[in-house]
């Protein structure tokens, strides 16, 4: 028995703060709060189409994916993302070994964007466990997973993930480019592009690669797929979202629409590495065919850390004119392949915030390091409109380097077209 009113009033106290403990606790765990929520086991989601889609066994896996990066002789900078088939291997293989021969190593996590062929949904699923499992080894998912899973429209759908292999099939070939790497799973069904787009972009940093697995058109005769397939990729390279949304042909045409408008607002270009469809790939013509193209997306300029060398290369170069003691050599092994790349560019040479001197290429005709060397010493020395720089002058030199992008072909049909292909403050 309580004997009075104020022990009773500390009792419900004591009773209150129990009970916001609880809930503050049950809160966290199930995360209330913000707070991730990662399996406190091992959840693996085994391979669905080993030994059928793809060689089952680790020995044959990697000779056949050896084999089919071989296959390209395409050489590119600041890979962002890539779009790849996800048919069998003996079908598109080599087009998505073609396609991941341009990924260089580096890559700490990859997103890849498939579809769910067999069970429909609204918003996008994601595979809740810790790792995806191929004959190659396991695929650790990545902690990016559990603050998706808070998202409205983000959720996991078994049924989805169990047979499905638009993710796996692309698994092997991102473990034998890259070893070790963390995984981001999304599938996805009826999904707006640019909600998916916009969660996406919140997970890429400098060592993300976003991968779109999808086929182009499916089993239509030989000359009407190529047709479809290359107006499918002309949109693509075109970034022309409304023409792709309305006439392109691809089973993942969500995942297509959502690396185009995320390349659309990161300033990322589409180029393509390989197109072919399964008649080429398989000697098959005579029934329909499926399309399947290979198309990498570039970040387009240098790094901080290219900007930088570019701009102490040419001081260098600059002040080794004037003073034989200043040696500057470049060991071509340790460039970045950015820098090694046939560029046009312009060195400018100001003084007092006044134009010195200015000379460069507009066509590649060199590579980028030496087209700075050249015109370094060209501004310097060979500007008809000034005299040449002196040794005095030096410490007023103030430094500008511009490099151009290569200039590609614009194929138009009228002027309507013309303007209908031209982006505003880029081309």
């Amino acid at each position: 028995m309580l004997k009075n009113n104020k022990q009773l009033k500390q009792w419900i106290a004591i009773g209150g703060v129990v009970c916001l403990l609880v809930l503050l606790l049950v809160g966290w765990k199930l995360g209330w709060f913000g707070h991730e929520q990662t399996p406190k086991r091992v959840v693996i989601r085994p391979p669905a189409v080993a030994g059928t889609w793809y060689p089952g066994t680790q020995q044959a896996l990697e000779n056949t994916v050896a084999g089919f990066l071989n296959s390209s002789r395409h050489k590119l900078t600041h890979l962002k993302a890539l779009i790849v088939p996800h048919a069998g291997y003996r079908f598109s293989g080599i087009v998505a070994g073609q396609g991941y021969s341009v990924v260089p190593p580096g890559f700490s996590k990859v997103v890849v964007i498939g579809l769910s062929h067999h069970y429909p949904f609204t918003g996008i699923s994601i595979f809740n466990g810790t790792h995806y499992q191929t004959p190659l080894g396991l695929v650790k998912v990545s902690r990016d997973v559990w603050k998706l899973l808070s998202e409205d429209g983000v959720a996991y759908y078994p049924q989805a993930h169990k047979n499905e292999h638009s993710i796996e099939i692309q698994l092997p070939f991102l473990q034998r480019v890259l070893g070790e790497f963390e995984l981001v799973p999304i599938l996805t069904s009826r999904t707006d592009p640019k909600w998916l787009a916009s969660l996406v972009e919140g997970l890429i940093d400098e060592r993300t690669l976003v991968v779109v697995s999808t086929d182009l058109s499916h089993y239509k005769p030989y000359d009407t797929a190529n047709m479809i397939d290359n107006n499918s990729i002309e949109a693509i390279l075109e970034l022309n979202i409304t023409k792709f949304w309305k006439e392109g042909d691809a089973c993942n045409k969500i995942g297509v629409l959502t690396i185009m408008q995320i390349a659309n607002d990161l300033g990322w270009k589409p180029v393509l590495i390989s197109y072919k469809n399964s008649g080429d790939t398989y000697g098959d013509k005579a029934r329909g065919v499926v399309g399947y193209a290979s198309i990498a997306f570039v970040k387009e300029g240098l790094t901080q850390d290219e900007q930088q060398f570019l701009l102490k290369f040419s001081r260098d170069t600059l002040e080794s004119i004037y003073n034989k003691s200043v040696r500057v050599s470049v060991d071509e092994s340790k460039l970045s392949p950015a820098l090694k790349q046939k560029q046009g560019c312009f060195v400018t040479l100001n003084k007092h915030g006044m134009l010195r001197g200015c000379i460069g290429h507009i066509l590649p005709q060199e590579e980028l390091w030496k087209c700075v060397r050249d015109n370094t010493i060209n501004a310097a020395l060979y500007d008809r409109r000034f005299e040449p720089v002196t040794q005095e002058e030096l410490g007023d030199i103030e430094i500008e380097i511009s490099v151009l992008s290569v200039p590609q072909p614009l194929n138009y049909t009228n002027a309507e077209d013309l303007l209908s292909k031209l982006r505003p403050n880029i081309d």
